[in-house]
């Protein structure tokens, strides 16, 4: 019983959900599973604890399933990352993988945060790991290939996962990012240097359950979230960004239909379970 005192003890402390403010619970009895009521983000489910101290963040020995859905502001999830940041020491870092559906807005909320938060965040997109079109040349249906970039297949999820372990390993690293003029990554264009920082990795397929995907979760991020917005909204927004790139509404159509819809269905069904935040943002994106 003291071991598991101490392991909900440790999990509920202030640094380890910061960014979650307080809560109240109702009595329960710890070995069952139970709900946590009463927070600003709605309730907390708690599907299971184990005995013994949490270690760590990451890794923790505390088995849990918590899905707090929050509807917040840019200005609310930068004050609070900040409060999470104002308690590292000197050389900490907190990852977290923030998810979501094609134009769903997720580099809009990264960099929202990150101009909020000057020197103390940095954002690292999976973007740049889209496989160069002289790769996509060299695939078994290279057309299909250019049909469906942006699908999980033209990703080089592999060096993805790899990258980011180790950068949470040594703590500095440098990223690729993604030109979308010429249609290609450019290496090493982000650094993540050494000192304390909040690392915000985001993406479409950051909480899918295949492999490597699923060992983002389980080997670099300390928090995960997902950026709900509702898929036929995220289908009209990536509609309009093809038509600024030059394609007709017809074409951009076509191309939601045969690749982004059917990637943002994809993307939802796998992060809305495997998500440990659902954030919905209640802000204008000309205020980001």
């Amino acid at each position: 019983t003291a071991g598991l005192l101490a392991c909900i003890g440790e999990c509920f402390n202030p640094i380890r959900f910061a960014t979650r403010r307080s809560f109240s619970a109702t009595p329960v009895s710890l070995l069952q599973p139970f709900r946590l009521k009463s927070t600003p983000f709605g309730s907390l489910t708690v599907a299971a604890l184990s005995y013994g101290p949490c270690q760590s963040w990451h890794h923790s020995q505390c088995v849990m399933h918590v899905m707090p859905t929050q509807t917040t502001t840019y200005d609310q999830l930068a004050s609070q990352l900040s409060a999470v940041f104002d308690i590292f020491v000197s050389d900490q870092k907190y990852w977290i993988g923030l998810a979501g559906s094609p134009g769903s807005g997720k580099s809009t909320v990264a960099e929202a945060i990150r101009r909020r938060m000057p020197e103390k965040v940095t954002v690292v997109s999976m973007d740049g790991y889209h496989y160069y079109r002289r790769q996509l040349d060299t695939m078994e249906e290279p057309e299909k290939a250019y049909a469906r970039r942006g699908a999980p297949f033209t990703f080089d999820a592999e060096r993805l996962v790899d990258e980011l372990r180790l950068a949470r390993q040594k703590g500095a690293a440098s990223f690729p990012s993604f030109d979308h003029n010429i249609g290609d990554p450019v290496e090493q264009d982000i650094e993540l240097r050494p000192g304390k920082q909040v690392v915000i990795v985001e993406g479409n397929y950051l909480l899918l359950d295949e492999s490597p995907w699923a060992s983002l979760k389980k080997d670099v991020f300390d928090e995960t979230w997902f950026l709900d917005v509702d898929v036929a909204e995220c289908r009209r927004r990536v509609e309009n960004r093809h038509v600024g790139t030059g394609l007709t509404r017809e074409e951009a159509r076509h191309r939601v239909s045969t690749n982004d819809g059917p990637n943002a269905e994809l993307v939802r069904d796998a992060s809305l379970k495997n998500a440990s935040q659902i954030v919905r943002i209640d802000s204008p994106v000309n205020e980001a």
